[in-house]
């Protein structure tokens, strides 16, 4: 099974394919999936913005027209073939703060960019009005990030709006109601905001998220964290339907698809685990002006991080001729797979990283096992790496609470069904990190959970993936 889980490296790239090369990787349009992507880029059931008017066609027209914006204009018609409307639609900045409303993905659909597109403070996920007209456009006052305590229409009083409000949402459903007290408190709590867009988050992942936050990462995500502000469910961030997760750092945003949403408890753990460590990674380099520079070129100033990675052994090395990003003047293209933009040469342990992916197609089990490889996928970068062996050391703590809460023959049931599972499903192997100097001193280091929270966790995860091995 292919495993992707939101490249950062795929992110921070530039769309830089040439008009008489490029070819459009979307021969057959859903205009049905592009709607409902964009009625539900903020949540599920939106309200569609309002139409271009005739001055955003014929500035459309005249951008699409000059010379040097020839690869651009053909990537928003392979996108939007023949649509005018959707294309205005695609590079409008509503509250003309230079920042695009939204990301477009190669096949047309809309993902959230600027955070406020109307500059009322009130975050778009939580405003039941976001595309409301703005007092000001144009000015400074737009550039800045919303008020994530202010919301609209509450009439439930709850402390949510209830557009996305669960006690609201499930309250007239056939179907199984979900936590409204766990999205209300991360809310209350933490100022983060779990949504509904084009997958319906199950009762048990809102649990699972919780748990995560609240357990797993103390001390790290604390309450009004900015890297993370929403948590999503969707089908897909990049268009192409093979994604368990994504984490956007322009929006505040981890999105979870829906293939995660029908894993084990323990398998998804892994999922949400990697994805919410991301966030921890932008933390380091999370200013005005990265954030800035992510949404309007995709360009995320990682000083900080990279300096984090090399306690790691992993090293960036600026490219010797690598180029400046200039904003886009068009749509903004969400999930580049060109890794040649990245203006930096990544090496782990003074070997570039494709080398050690070679290795990964090589070696034995017994050498990765011996090179603490826990799968090739950590080696496409510094961040899937850290994402990767945090994941790895969840897995093993709560492996470990297993020899407690069960008997020393079901705890070896359980660490071996966990073992077989997990390498089926992603080729990954979370104990070989064990032993690994940075895996032991680096990573365990930052985590502050007690023995008896890692036992309610193994229950949780372990247990609730495997119920017949043991009871707890």
């Amino acid at each position: 099974m292919k495993r992707v889980k939101g490249l950062l490296i795929a992110a921070l790239a530039v769309f830089g394919a040439s008009t008489a090369s490029y070819a459009n990787p979307c021969e057959d349009i859903d205009r049905v999936r592009q709607l409902e992507s964009l009625r539900s880029v903020y949540y599920r059931g939106g309200a569609l913005p309002p139409d271009p008017s005739e001055t955003e066609l014929a500035s459309l027209r005249e951008l699409k027209a000059e010379t040097n914006l020839q690869e651009h204009a053909t990537f928003l018609e392979d996108a939007f073939p023949g649509n005018e409307k959707l294309q205005a639609i695609a590079i409008r900045d509503h509250d003309r703060d230079g920042v695009r409303d939204y990301r477009i993905t190669k096949c047309g659909e809309f993902r959230e960019n600027d955070p406020d597109s109307d500059c009322d403070r009130v975050a778009n996920v939580l405003d039941d009005s976001p595309y409301d007209s703005t007092a000001t456009p144009g000015t400074k006052t737009c550039e800045g990030e919303p008020d994530w305590h202010e919301i609209t229409n509450d009439h439930n009083a709850n402390g949510l709006p209830d557009q996305i409000d669960w006690r609201v949402l499930d309250a007239s459903s056939s179907a199984r109601k979900r936590p409204a007290e766990v999205q209300e408190g991360l809310y209350r709590d933490y100022k983060i905001v779990l949504v509904d867009r084009r997958t319906r988050m199950p009762a048990a992942m809102a649990v699972d998220l919780d748990r995560i936050i609240r357990d797993i990462f103390r001390d790290q995500i604390l309450p009004d964290f900015p890297p993370l502000r929403v948590i999503a469910t969707d089908i897909s961030v990049c268009g192409d339907g093979d994604t368990y997760g994504w984490a956007s750092p322009e929006s505040s945003t981890v999105h979870v698809m829906r293939d995660t949403t029908t894993l084990s408890p323990i398998l998804r753990l892994e999922v949400l685990v990697h994805e919410i460590r991301h966030t921890l990674q932008y933390a380091r380099d999370f200013t005005a002006a990265d954030l800035l520079g992510f949404r309007t070129r995709n360009a995320f100033d990682s000083d900080g991080f990279h300096a984090y990675a090399r306690s790691l052994e992993w090293r960036a090395d600026p490219k010797p001729d690598a180029q400046s990003r200039a904003p886009y003047r068009l749509a903004v293209w969400n999930c580049d797979d060109d890794e040649t933009d990245y203006p930096f040469d990544l090496f782990y342990l003074d070997r570039e990283a494709k080398d050690w992916i070679s290795d990964w197609g090589r070696f034995t089990s017994s050498q990765r096992k011996a090179h603490h490889m826990v799968d090739e996928y950590a080696f496409t970068s510094a961040w899937e790496w850290d994402a990767e062996y945090t994941a790895a050391f969840v897995l093993n703590q709560i492996a470990r609470a297993a020899s407690r809460v069960c008997t020393p023959n079901q705890a070896r049931v359980l660490r071996r069904r966990l073992r077989n599972d997990i390498a089926n499903a992603w080729d990954y192997y979370h104990e070989n990190a064990r032993g690994l100097d940075s895996y032991e001193n680096v990573i365990a280091s930052q985590f502050h959970v007690d023995d008896a929270t890692w036992d309610a966790l193994a229950r949780r995860f372990l247990l609730g993936s495997y119920p017949r091995v043991c009871r707890g």
